[in-house]
């Protein structure tokens, strides 16, 4: 400030000098040319000329000194106004001002110099000497005066003591002062005191170290601990994560950050996640559970607990539930081992052909599959909880109880009866048949089981039995996730080594102007141009970076925009290799430096100007005017455009009325372009303006921001630590070891809990903390306290799953260590999930002991159609032992030339999707026995995903005898069809002999029979006065017995002729024809009370008359034996079977005992006498051939005095 002041002083006084020579000089001229001409024209005497000539030479000196003294005199004082201006500008500076010479010896100090260090101006010289300089930065200050002289300016900061001895912190900017000829002359040193900025550092820096150590505390916890922590940002890409979690994941956890959540979702639980996000940006936090795919693929289960720690920031920890989720499948092993054991289980007994019992000790039914149902003729709901012995016949019983308690005490799992041991069972309606059994036993608890395997042995002898095999099974598919991030806030641009675009990010889009689809592909040298603005050489600069990669981690450089606009870019440059170690790509990231480097030349460009005040310095009156600005205000304030005369910025203009109202001064800070200026206010009252001392105080504003946001960032890593030792669902405790004087861990004591462990172990926090484990935990195991207290001395973490004798249940304990002496652990509660390991045991307990027992071979196939499964009836069928089997091909059980068609079925078979098939119904399919042999067989197959591996359960059965048994039938078949061919003929010719006799009996009997019942009419009318009463009575006995007779022979023709007769089928409206034929049964027995209920009767194709006379018989015997009953019910209706109509008639009339149910349509068979109701027998017969004409069939059903139900079908 004193260099300009003095600089100022003394170009006025130059400038004085140089105006009053050229006044002096025009002023002698003219006066030496003008008076002299003058004297000789006015003056002519020579002496007086001479006289006036002196005179006119002292009056022209008096005259020039009197002019000479007045400018001088108005330069003087103009030039004090001057420097009184800038020594006020001086003195009222906030900061400290110092004029030294060359070797540091004061010229001048401000008061704000004196006022800083205690000292008042006339008080001890030394104050301003090196005496005052702390010891130890003295040397320093030495230093920077030699550099100061080869620099021009430097910045220095030093300690001084203050007159009261305290030690003041200093930072002072120095610049050289030069004369007229640029050579040093003194030193200019703005000096601030930075005291109570250094205080409150020492306090921040304490504060931040107290946060630091709470928020390293939370992160031990976390960075051990074996649950997975991840800071992502809004667009749920990661920001932050710690070692559990890149673990989990699979990833390096550089390779993890920007790494996009939702991509590393499974398929599985794409909807679930898209829900977790939904819930967690609308409500701030969500807790779900979510199966995720990692780096390799392999899938991964977790509870994913996130939220919302500020607004674009979550944190979510990730438990891996993978074990649990396995064991979960035991709670489905009650599930799945009801739904996946058990399908396999279910499929096989409920698809097999054999029958398959499981009995308790007490021999009740527990099991009885669909085939037993059909072997033994009965409901599996009529024999669940019935004795075993109701289906073996009462001669083997004692036998069959010796046999199985004798089994049960052998303590063998199976044993096999061989198919020709002779044992016979009994069906629910009491038919014996053979069988061959296979049993098994198992112990379950305290109970013993036992599983019975039977085959009907006649089905084999007759060739007839199929059977299929099922297995049902859950599907399981893979995703893979992908790694690209999109959203960040840096450009992200990844290249191939040729230069062209693989990857350019969202924010690489919108700061160079173009859209992904338009670079990708292209060179990358369309964002470089040849040549910086700076003249830098770019030409090479992506090829150096391919081949020098790493010269440029980090580089920076100008790039070029879309639209021409350049900027610069700080780059990140991270070469990608292959296997070789070449460098195949580049990922680029940057950031936009431009602003920064624009500062960075301005301060470059300020540094070239003259040494003077770099801040502003500005002085306004009370009216608002600017009196006065430095070329660093014009500078620095551009916006302002300030000129001395005019009127000051309106925001300064308030500052300054207020100020010199008020008489106080006060600090302002205003933001210009990028800049935050801060001025001192110091109104000077008496003169009627104000000084503002300007200081730029972006640098520090900035350090300030980032320093709170550091600040602000470490209370949210301790928050978010705290938040999520909160909310963890897992128990955690820290705790420390307790030793003898040997050095022995003998306890520990707790130093830390969280609300999970409380609620697990079930005591509050504030009774567990501070006490040693023995105290609340009684009985700790010697070997376990040493394990822990490993963990705590060498730091290697201890995982384990144990039982707690104290608390009844399981845990899973990780423990680790997060300082010497310590351990801490995070555990959950497992009991479920072992209790449901044990009920999957005793399902594949159950699923071995069905399988080893089946008679059928059963084999499970790998993807790669390898045997993982080889059951004791295919080691008997192959003759090839399970152990030589395992790991091998089926092929070398299939005969060469079926092995390609196999395996065509098989893919087939797998890309159809279908469960089960069987196998062999279009052609036949053979087996091929260890020793060469070929065989027939029967097969089935299923498929089934398990662990996202596709498994193939084969069902195989060895039928070369009944294929034996196929061929003998053929044979006979064959033989039997030649012979129905002759019987056929032989049949025909009956036939023939048969209608001819029926014509003949037809016509010849007649004759006789109508002459008797005629002749005996005759008698009984003309001759009956002349006839005794025994004779007329006999008569008509004939006359009855004459008429039955040819009704007989009518019925026997009718019968006769429905062979013949030709079927003539059309559609019938059924209710229409029974109506006719209940309107003409009702005119016979109009005097009888009757109920008939019809039912609306569906339309069917059939020969009318014939169909007629079908209805006509049945509602007549319905109408005849209901006769005796009051009142007499019938009910016509139909009902709808496996798409086909059943017509019924039902009465509640008399009946007929069903043990003579066969002889009901028998032609003259009759169930009621003739004295109690007329007909011929032939009815029935009648209705018989008809129904059967139209491949139909008829039945009946009754009860004797109850009624009778006719069924027939067309």
């Amino acid at each position: 400030m004193k260099s300009t002041a003095i600089r100022s002083l003394l170009a006025a006084s130059r400038s004085s000098a140089v105006r009053i020579v050229a006044i002096y000089l025009a002023i002698s001229v003219a006066w030496i040319l003008i008076s002299d001409k003058l004297l000789h024209l006015l003056v002519r005497d020579p002496v007086t000329r001479e006289t006036v000539s002196i005179l006119k030479g002292w009056g022209f000196v008096m005259v020039t000194a009197l002019l000479l003294y007045e400018l001088i005199r108005r330069d003087m004082a103009a030039l004090h106004t001057s420097e009184e201006k800038y020594r006020t500008l001086v003195e009222a500076a906030d900061d400290a001002i110092l004029l030294t010479d060359l070797q540091g010896r004061r010229l001048f100090a401000n008061s704000a110099y004196y006022t800083g260090l205690g000292y008042a101006r006339s008080e001890d010289e030394t104050a301003s000497g090196f005496s005052i300089v702390h010891p130890d930065d003295a040397p320093a200050i030495q230093d920077k005066l030699r550099e100061l002289q080869e620099q021009g300016r430097l910045t220095t900061e030093y300690r001084v003591r203050h007159k009261h001895g305290q030690w003041l912190y200093r930072f002072a900017k120095s610049t050289l002062i030069h004369d007229a000829d640029q050579k040093p002359t003194a030193i200019l040193a703005i000096i601030r005191d930075v005291t109570e900025h250094k205080r409150m550092e020492s306090q921040r820096e304490a504060a931040l170290e107290a946060l630091r150590d709470s928020e390293a505390r939370f992160r031990s916890y976390i960075e051990y601990a074996p649950l997975g922590v991840l800071i992502t940002d809004q667009a749920h890409h990661c920001v932050e994560v710690n070692f559990a979690a890149a673990k989990m994941l699979g990833y390096t956890r550089a390779e993890i950050i920007n790494l996009s959540i939702p991509d590393t979702l499974a398929e599985e639980s794409l909807d679930t996640g898209r829900l977790h996000f939904q819930i967690l940006m609308q409500l701030g936090s969500a807790t779900s559970e979510l199966q995720l795919r990692c780096k390799d693929g392999t899938p991964l289960w977790v509870v994913a607990h996130a939220l919302r720690l500020t607004d674009d920031r979550f944190m979510t920890y990730l438990q891996d539930i993978t074990q649990r989720k396995q064991a979960e499948s035991h709670k489905e092993a009650a599930l799945e081992a009801l739904r996946h054991n058990e399908a396999r289980l279910s499929g096989i007994i409920s698809s097999t052909l054999d029958a398959i019992l499981s009995v308790d000790e007490d021999q009740r039914i527990l099991l009885f599959n669909t085939a037993a149902e059909q072997m033994f003729r009965c409901s599996a709901a009529d024999t669940i909880g019935q004795p075993l012995e109701r289906f073996i016949p009462e001669r083997h019983r004692a036998v069959h109880r010796w046999r199985l308690r004798q089994f049960g005490e052998s303590g063998v799992t199976t044993h096999s009866v061989q198919r020709w041991t002779a044992l016979s069972v009994m069906r629910a309606d009491g038919e014996e048949f053979p069988i061959e059994a296979a049993i098994s036993q198992l112990q379950i608890g305290d109970q013993k089981l036992f599983t019975l395997i039977l085959r009907d042995l006649t089905d084999q002898q007759r060739a007839k039995s199929q059977r299929e095999a099922a297995l049902e099974a859950l599907r399981e598919s893979e995703s893979r996730y992908r790694e690209l991030v999109q959203n960040a806030n840096s450009a992200i641009i990844r290249w191939k080594s040729d230069g062209r675009i693989l990857f350019f990010n969202e924010y690489a889009q919108a700061l160079f102007g173009y859209e992904a689809d338009e670079v990708i592909g292209q060179g990358v040298n369309i964002l470089v141009p040849e040549q910086e603005s700076t003249g830098g050489d770019l030409t090479a600069l992506v090829q150096d970076i391919v081949e020098h990669p790493e010269r440029f981690v980090n580089n920076v450089n100008e790039n070029v925009c879309r639209d021409g606009r350049r900027v610069w870019m700080a780059w990140t440059n991270r070469p990608l290799r292959d296997e070789n170690g070449q460098v195949t790509e580049i990922l680029a990231v940057g950031i936009d430096i431009t602003e920064r480097k624009r500062a960075e030349d301005a301060l470059q460009s300020l540094a070239k100007f003259p040494a003077e005040n770099p801040n502003p310095v500005l002085r306004i009156d009370r009216d608002g005017r600017l009196l006065y600005t430095n070329e660093a205000g014009q500078v620095l304030l551009p916006d302002w455009q300030l000129a001395e005369g005019q009127a000051a910025p309106a925001v300064l203009q308030a500052v300054v009325g207020k100020t010199l109202l008020e008489q106080t001064g006060q600090i302002i800070d205003t933001e210009h372009q990028h800049r935050i200026i801060s001025f001192v206010v110091a109104p000077v009252v008496e003169a009627g303006y104000t000084n503002l001392y300007g200081r730029d105080i972006t640098a520090q504003k900035r350090t300030e921001l980032q320093e709170k946001a550091a600040l602000e960032a470490l209370r949210e890593s301790e928050a978010q630590y705290r938040a999520l030792f909160d909310n963890m669902t897992e128990g955690f405790f820290q705790a420390e070891l307790i030793e003898d004087d040997a050095g022995q861990a003998v306890d520990f004591r707790f130093l830390d809990v969280n609300p999970a462990h409380a609620r697990i172990i079930g005591l509050p926090p504030e009774a567990v903390l501070g006490k040693p484990a023995s105290e609340l935990f009684p009985g700790l195991e010697e070997s376990w306290l040493e394990a822990v207290a490993q963990v705590a001395r060498t730091g290697k973490p201890l995982v384990v799953e144990g039982y707690v004798q104290v608390t009844g249940r399981y845990y899973a304990n990780s423990y680790f260590s997060p300082r010497p002496g310590q351990f801490a652990s995070i555990f959950s509660d497992i009991t479920e999930r072992k209790r449901a390991e044990e009920v999957s045991l005793a399902s594949e307990a159950r699923l071995a002991a069905v399988i080893d027992s089946a008679m059928d071979a059963i084999i499970t196939l790998d993807s790669q159609q390898r045997m993982i499964m080889f059951n004791a009836a295919a080691e008997k069928m192959f003759r090839c032992l399970a152990a030589e089997a395992l790991g091998q091909s089926i092929d070398h059980f299939i005969p060469e030339r079926f092995r390609s068609a196999h395996q065509g079925h098989i893919r087939y078979f797998d890309k159809t999707g279908i469960t089960t098939r069987s196998m062999g119904q279009l052609r036949p399919i053979f087996g091929l026995r260890a020793d060469g042999e070929e065989f027939p067989i029967e097969a089935s197959i299923s498929q089934i995903v398990v662990g996202g591996q596709k498994l193939f359960t084969v069902i195989l059965r060895d039928i070369t005898a009944r294929k034996q048994a196929e061929e003998e039938i053929r044979q006979l078949n064959a033989e039997l069809e030649q012979r129905v061919i002759d019987r056929t003929a032989q049949l025909a010719a009956a036939n023939q002999e048969l209608e001819a006799f029926a014509y003949s009996i037809s016509h010849d009997l007649r004759a006789p029979l109508r002459a008797m019942d005629g002749f005996s009419r005759i008698l009984l009318e003309e001759h009956a006065p002349h006839l005794e009463q025994e004779a007329q009575r006999y008569l008509q006995m004939v006359r009855t017995n004459a008429q039955h007779m040819a009704r007989l022979i009518d019925d026997l023709l009718t019968f006769s002729r429905l062979g013949r007769q030709p079927l003539t089928r059309q559609w019938i409206d059924v209710n229409q024809l029974v109506q006719q034929v209940l309107d003409e049964l009702r005119r016979e027995e109009a005097d009888r009370p009757i109920e008939l209920i019809v039912a609306d009767l569906p339309a069917c194709q059939a020969d009318p008359a014939l169909l007629k006379q079908v209805w006509i018989n049945l509602l007549l015997n319905a109408f005849k034996y209901t006769r005796r009953c009051e009142p007499a019910r019938i009910e016509i209706g139909s009902r709808q079977t496996d798409g086909q109509s059943i017509y019924f008639v039902q009465d509640n009339g008399a009946g007929f005992d069903m043990q003579y149910v066969d002889k009901l349509f028998g032609v003259f068979q009759r169930l009621h006498r003739a004295e109690d109701y007329e007909g011929t027998g032939v009815g029935l017969a009648i209705v018989k051939r008809i129904i059967e004409r139209h491949a139909g069939r008829i039945w009946a059903e009754a009860v004797v005095d109850q009624g009778a139900t006719f069924y027939f079908t067309l």
